[in-house]
């Protein structure tokens, strides 16, 4: 009898660990679970995203497309007003919300900085003055910004080449 009652004082302990091993195997499974989930939510939510940012990507460009067509079709000459009229049209800030701005740039020679800035000052923008870190023979110039507000007026004459 003395065998079996040692056998006996066993079997709790057998039990424990056969249970303890059961709770470990339930939980890591668990957690396979869990993670493989969280990759197929993470890889969802980057499909979507990816997808989203190409759309937009695609309407910032036919945006360009559109501005570039303007200055196309009118001999790569717009009057200010005439571009600003033009923007307004596109309601960006109505389609494109997070849109901060969409402008023109122009290639300006060095010898014609001054006449540049007269026009743009006749155009109704006298505070308009050139600015670039080093010279050089040609600049590009940030022409006109729309919407044409404070904030965006700032970067009139700026040279996108600068450093």
């Amino acid at each position: 009898m003395s065998k079996i009652k040692k056998i006996l004082t066993f079997i709790p302990v057998i039990a424990f660990f056969l249970i303890f091993s059961m709770a470990l195997y339930m939980y890591f499974e668990q957690q396979n679970v869990l993670n493989k989930e969280i990759r197929s939510n993470i890889r969802y939510i980057a499909t979507e995203m990816s997808g989203r940012t190409y759309v937009r990507m695609r309407t910032y460009e036919q945006v360009l497309k559109g501005i570039k067509g303007l200055y196309v079709s009118n001999g790569n000459k717009v009057p200010r007003k005439e571009f600003l009229r033009y923007a307004s049209q596109l309601e960006l800030e109505k389609n494109l919300s997070g849109l901060q701005a969409v402008g023109f740039s122009s290639y300006v020679t060095n010898d014609k900085l001054n006449a540049h800035a007269e026009i743009a000052s006749r155009e109704g923008y006298p505070s308009y003055f050139f600015r670039s870190d080093k010279v050089k023979p040609g600049y590009i110039i940030v022409d006109i910004m729309y919407p044409d507000d404070e904030e965006n007026r700032r970067v009139y004459g700026y040279d996108l080449t600068s450093g």
